[in-house]
This record gives C-alpha cells, sequence and structure tokens, in this order.
C-alpha cells in the first residue's frame, strides 16, 4: 500500500512541476499535458480508494468527501458539454484530500513531501515567476502565477530556523512585486503569523528582544515594500488605494450581476445548480466575447455551480476544516500553525478569487486538510503521534 502511495505522491509531484515549468508557455502542450497527467493520477487514486476503503475512517469530513464526489459528478456530468474535462477538474480537490489522507498515514513520506518536495517547488515558482510575469518589452505585470507561491506559504510553518527565513524571503519578495492585492494581502497575513510565532510567542528570548526583534522584521518588510513601490513609480500603493474606487477590480458588480442571475433560474437549478463552472459557461459575466469572467467568489460560485445542496455540502466541509484547526494542537506546534495559515489564506482566497474551479491551486490547500484528518484519525486508534513530532 505505502508504495502505491508514494507513487501517487510522485505523480503529483510530475504534475506540480509541469505546472510550474510550462505556466508561461501554456497553449496546448500546457493544457493537454497537465490534463493529461491529472487525469492519470486520478485515476491511481480512485483505484486506491476502490481496493482500499477500509482505510478510511467514518468521520465526517471523510464522509463529506464521499457524498461530494458523488454528488458533484452527478451535477457536473448533467450539465457539461465537455464531461471529461469537467469532471477531472470539478473531482480534482476531493481525489488530493484522498491521496493526502493516505500519505498522512506515513510519517517518513509525509515528512519527504513536506521537507524536500514543497521546498522545491517554492524555489522553482520562485525562478519561473520571472519568466512568467513580464511582458514582451521585458516589464512585470501582474499574473496570476503568484498564487502557486501563496498558496504554498502555509507550509512555511512546518519549517524552522534559516530555512523557514529564506523560504519566507523568497516568497515576500516576489508577492510584492505580483502587482496582485490578494497576493500581498496574503503576504500580510502570513507576515503577522511569522513575527508573531518566531519573534513574539517564542521562548527563546526575553521580553525586549523579542519586541526589537519583531520591530526590525517589520520595518525590514516595509522598507522591501516602499523600495519596491516607488522603483515602480508608486504602482502598488496605486493598486493598494483605488480598492474603494474601482470595486476590487469590477468585483462587487460581477457579484451584483452573478446574484441577479441566479434569482432567475426555476427552482430546480437554484436546488442543484448548473454545473461546474457554470457562471463562465453561461456568460452571465462578459465584458467582450474573449473577457468572461467567474463568479470570483467561491461562496457564490458554489451556490451558482452546485446550487443550494452543494453549498451545504461545501460549508460542512468547511465547518470539519475549521474544528481540525484547533485539534491540530494535539499533533504539533508546527501543525497548528500551518493550519491557522492555511485557513487564513483559504477565506482570502475564497472571498476574492477562485479556489476550486482551479485544480492546481486548490490542491495545496486540500493537501494540509488531508493531512491533518489522517494523523487526528490515526491518532484515534493507536493513542500515539510520538512519529509525527519532527514535523
Amino acid at each position: 500500500m505505502q508504495k502505491k502511495v508514494c507513487f501517487a505522491l510522485k505523480l503529483f509531484m510530475v504534475w506540480a512541476v509541469f505546472n510550474v515549468m510550462f505556466y508561461a508557455v501554456q497553449g496546448d502542450f500546457w493544457g493537454y499535458g497537465q490534463l493529461f497527467i491529472r487525469v492519470g493520477l486520478e485515476l491511481i487514486i480512485f483505484t486506491l480508494l476502490i481496493f482500499n476503503y477500509q482505510y478510511f475512517p467514518r468521520d465526517l469530513l471523510s464522509r463529506m468527501i464521499m457524498i461530494w464526489i458523488v454528488y458533484s459528478s452527478v451535477v457536473t456530468a448533467y450539465h457539461s458539454d465537455y464531461v471529461a474535462k469537467d469532471l477531472s477538474e470539478s473531482l480534482w480537490w476531493p481525489l488530493m484530500y484522498i491521496l493526502f489522507f493516505l500519505v498522512g498515514r506515513y510519517p517518513k513520506l509525509l515528512k519527504t513531501f513536506i521537507h524536500k518536495y514543497v521546498p522545491v517547488l517554492i524555489v522553482l515558482s520562485f525562478v519561473m515567476f520571472f519568466f512568467t510575469s513580464r511582458t514582451k518589452d521585458g516589464e512585470l505585470t501582474a499574473t496570476n502565477f503568484i498564487f502557486y507561491i501563496s498558496l504554498l506559504m502555509s507550509f512555511l510553518f512546518f519549517y524552522k530556523g534559516k530555512k523557514m527565513l529564506i523560504l519566507f524571503a523568497l516568497c515576500a519578495f516576489v508577492s510584492m512585486l505580483s502587482f496582485k492585492r490578494s497576493a500581498f494581502l496574503i503576504l500580510l497575513c502570513m507576515g503577522v503569523l511569522f513575527v508573531y510565532y518566531n519573534y513574539i510567542k517564542t521562548k527563546n528570548s526575553n521580553g525586549i528582544l523579542k519586541a526589537i526583534a519583531g520591530v526590525l522584521v517589520a520595518l525590514a518588510f516595509i522598507g522591501a515594500f516602499t523600495y519596491l513601490d516607488r522603483s515602480n513609480g508608486g504602482f502598488f500603493s496605486e493598486r493598494i488605494k483605488s480598492v474603494s474606487d474601482d470595486e476590487g477590480s469590477g468585483r462587487v458588480g460581477i457579484y451584483e450581476i452573478v446574484m441577479w442571475n441566479y434569482s432567475k433560474l426555476d427552482s430546480s437549478e437554484k436546488l442543484f445548480g448548473i454545473g461546474f463552472n457554470g457562471v463562465m459557461d453561461r456568460q452571465w459575466v462578459a465584458f467582450s466575447a474573449e473577457n468572461v469572467v467567474s463568479a470570483h467568489n467561491d461562496f457564490l460560485e458554489m451556490l451558482c455551480d452546485f446550487g443550494i445542496i452543494g453549498s451545504v455540502l461545501y460549508l460542512i466541509i468547511i465547518i470539519c476544516m475549521l474544528r481540525n484547526v484547533v485539534r491540530s494542537r494535539h499533533i504539533s506546534k508546527s501543525f497548528f500553525r500551518a493550519n491557522v495559515a492555511c485557513t487564513l489564506i483559504f477565506f482570502v482566497m475564497s472571498a476574492v478569487s477562485q479556489l476550486f474551479l482551479y485544480p492546481t491551486y486548490f490542491a495545496y490547500i486540500v493537501a494540509i486538510w488531508a493531512i491533518t484528518q489522517s494523523i487526528l484519525s490515526y491518532e484515534r486508534k493507536i493513542k500515539d503521534i510520538g512519529s509525527y513530532s519532527m514535523l
């Protein structure tokens, strides 16, 4: 069993590296390549699930994930014109939950993923950011590629010392260069946690030294932001100041349009939804023929795509996740901190962007959910989580 899970995890890493390496070129090669790897991995996970169902406990979160797989598959298949593609994307995050639930049962395999694979992804994403965020003239421009890095930042709280500091600095640097306000908001949340856990809550220094260290880190962050802002003609500060003027890049207007269209649906579609990525498929928000956007809010998109029933299921999953944040204290401090960071990132991204529509993003959030649930379930059986203290 462990060898099969290890193989599936390596295939996940192939998929993750492929996404990062070829994001800049995209096109058919990137699209079909990552789709081919994703479908292959999904088939492997389905096989693991079918033949190893006894490994999954009957906790509420795991049950809701299983119910979600069935429910979302039926709704997506019923509405979709591209069933295979849409099923692959809509099922990606619950299947990643299953994969990392299994990974969480093997401490050594989990340690390899957290302490070897994730740092490689962060460094690789840092390098590739400078290839994906430039215009033809060589100028930096806003790019969604930054979210690969933003969504990996919760893993930073598994690390200590220089390793954490270096990786955090890399993530902070490109987040400030990304021109994405949501990425900057995530960085701000992670920065507060970073200072609090490493320079305020730590027991390794007295109160005065803690305060001095925290202030120095904050000043370094403000100084770096100010320098980068001035070197780009005040672009960063203008982006932040314009939030109220442009209503979050037009998000308020998008929400109004989406809610108006939802109100016009018949009762069955309000209850069951209009299918995965239905807001874009039905072109509810079309600024032009080439510029059709989603709801830009996970909870609103969920209501439209999977209806009231899907929204209730999704809400139960989130509640279970929030409960596990508190329970993760029983595993280790690093797990608790990573879960807190993961929760903040989840709500920031869900409120102003999308997660479940983009499998390349959501997988990193779901990984921590699943690993945490797996260890907590395993703990109830063996009454010993000492083997996870190394994390």
